[in-house]
């Protein structure tokens, strides 16, 4: 397995793992919202809070695998991206795009059937998730399928 499959397992995989641990956050938040708070404020803290969370432990992710991969192997980042690498980088990221904009307007839909407030964020939210697990998942598939 290469460099690029190694490091895009380990992206999902700790997408998985942060974003677990982030619902339970969330719901422990949840869970101790006073009924009369306004729940567009919590849901926006939720989603302010959560980018920067996930921006960080993905980096810190990144570097801890390429120091872990350069001492095992001796080889540093590939600063090599050839065009096959750009187009499977612009293929995941459309998969991660079209899921991301899939996940915005079944919110909206949520919030147009009067379903609440909490639904069409938590699908939001969910789908955010999703599209960052996936892309991944898309890149690796995208190696092996060029491979």
């Amino acid at each position: 397995m290469g460099y690029q499959e190694k490091k895009n397992i380990l992206l999902a995989i700790m997408q998985v793992i942060i974003s677990v641990g982030y619902f339970y956050y969330v719901a422990g938040q949840y869970a101790n919202l006073i009924p009369e708070a306004d729940l567009f404020v919590f849901w926006a803290k939720m989603i302010v809070i959560m980018i920067p969370v996930f921006m960080t432990t993905q980096l810190l992710a990144i570097f801890v695998f390429t120091a872990i991969h350069k001492k095992q192997t001796g080889e540093g980042f590939p600063k090599i991206f050839d065009e096959r690498d750009k187009i499977i980088e612009l293929k995941s990221l459309r998969i991660e795009y079209f899921i991301f904009i899939f996940g915005f307007f079944a919110s909206m839909a949520s919030i147009l059937m009067w379903v609440g407030i909490t639904s069409a964020f938590i699908i939001l939210i969910f789908n955010m998730l999703l599209a960052g697990f996936l892309g991944p998942l898309a890149r690796v598939y995208f190696h092996k399928l060029d491979a």
